[in-house]
């Protein structure tokens, strides 16, 4: 994959290259003349127009907001798994699975929770990314934007781990404090893809 460094390192070649062919292929006297009053010719128009654009029209602000509301979906996810499994524990699996019998159990709750929220499959964190990313052009795509990707994986796959602490939890096969340390990484994660997010529209705004 090329990095956002090495793709902004071609720009100025490109740039001067398009320079000296408006200056040396001009018919005009003076060639600062031929670049300001001349209209460019071909593809020279169209890049020196994305040229412009990138330097001097205000960035786009939505990246930032997609990424933010992606951020808030997981979070609300990951909060209403938390919010059934509560401190709620029983004996061993056994009861567990006379506990999923009664809709109103906690067991049950949460096993509804696996299959209607999907957390464990819910991938559209790189929908998102590339949804954010096609905002950006190769020369000033942000590192911030690959970093925010980055970290959302790590978000799920921590989201996943906390899933399968947080069922071996109320079979009493782990104790609270493995909870804790599940949801706490979990909750890191997303704080740090929020800081992603916000690199990003630090980047975007002049």
């Amino acid at each position: 994959m090329t990095t956002p460094s090495a793709k902004r390192g071609g720009l100025p070649v490109i740039g001067c290259l398009l320079f000296l062919s408006l200056v040396f292929c001009s018919q005009s006297a003076s060639p600062f003349e031929a670049v300001t009053s001349s209209p460019p010719v071909d593809g020279v128009a169209a890049s020196l127009t994305v040229v412009s654009s990138v330097t001097a029209s205000p960035a786009d602000q939505g990246a930032f907001a997609v990424l933010i509301a992606s951020i808030a979906h997981y979070r609300e996810v990951f909060e209403r798994g938390q919010a059934i499994i509560d401190h709620t524990q029983y004996t061993n699996g056994e009861e567990v699975r006379v506990a999923m019998e009664d809709p109103s159990s906690a067991a049950a709750r949460f096993l509804n929770y696996r299959q209607n929220f999907n957390p464990e499959l819910d991938m559209t964190f790189l929908d998102t990314f590339r949804q954010a990313d096609k905002r950006f052009t190769a020369y000033n795509e942000p590192q911030a934007i690959r970093d925010w990707v980055d970290d959302m994986s790590f978000m799920h796959d921590d989201l996943v781990r906390w899933v399968h602490v947080a069922v071996d939890y109320q079979s009493s096969t782990k104790s609270q404090a493995d909870l804790d340390d599940a949801t706490a990484t979990v909750r890191q994660d997303l704080v740090q893809a929020e800081a992603d997010a916000r690199a990003v529209h630090r980047v975007e705004t002049p």
